[in-house]
């Protein structure tokens, strides 16, 4: 029993890690990615700063 808690924690943390280490990844990926993007496709408003700020903080979260 001890050892099947021991390694459900250890699993569990090697999980978020990873978790972790994937979302970091597409988050700079997608924000190298909009800022290649021409001067104009900013100028659209479902492209907003808001909204491209709030979508790389949830979206690539949910991804996790």
């Amino acid at each position: 029993g001890v050892l099947g808690l021991l390694l459900s924690v250890i699993q569990s943390a090697i999980f978020a890690y990873i978790g972790e280490k994937i979302t970091r990844k597409i988050r700079s990926e997608t924000f190298y990615k909009l800022m290649k993007l021409p001067i104009y496709w900013y100028e659209k408003p479902k492209n907003s700063v808001g909204s491209l700020t709030a979508r790389l903080a949830v979206d690539c979260k949910q991804v996790k």
